[in-house]
């Protein structure tokens, strides 16, 4: 079949056995809606990212955050070196649990207020909110 890192529990959840798993002809697969299974990857059987492999432990979420800032700090200097100039980034301020919970019903709404509060923390102001997608629709042929 086609490769990919799936969370084991999903494949269960979803009626297959995670450690029999059937070969499939790539040429026949569908993974869209209406394709040749009950069950799809990405919205019944989810997928773990690509960068699964790179975990080898479960740390602290304390001491995850800290390997994290290391890692970014340690990129930002690499990365000034090559360029020779400083690194510039923008943290916001933290998204109240309230902001988020009134806008979960609806994702749509929930992903325009991430966006949006994301987009604020440009030093360039934006003249707009659009959606990048709209491409597709006014000109897909």
């Amino acid at each position: 079949g086609v490769l990919g890192n799936y969370l084991k529990p999903s494949i269960s959840n979803a009626g297959l056995d995670p450690d029999n798993l059937p070969d499939a002809d790539k040429s026949s697969m569908n993974f869209g809606s209406g394709g040749n299974t009950d069950s799809k990857a990405w919205k019944d059987i989810w997928g773990s990212g690509q960068g699964i492999g790179l975990i080898e432990d479960s740390p602290p979420v304390e001491e995850l955050a800290g390997r994290l800032k290391s890692e970014i700090e340690l990129a930002f200097k690499e990365f000034k070196s090559k360029v020779g100039n400083p690194v510039k980034i923008a943290i916001g301020n933290p998204l109240s649990d309230t902001a988020i919970k009134s806008r979960s019903g609806n994702p749509r709404i929930l992903m325009d207020f991430l966006r949006e509060e994301t987009y604020k923390l440009s030093r360039t102001p934006l003249d707009n909110f659009n959606y990048g997608y709209e491409f597709e629709s006014r000109y897909k042929i």
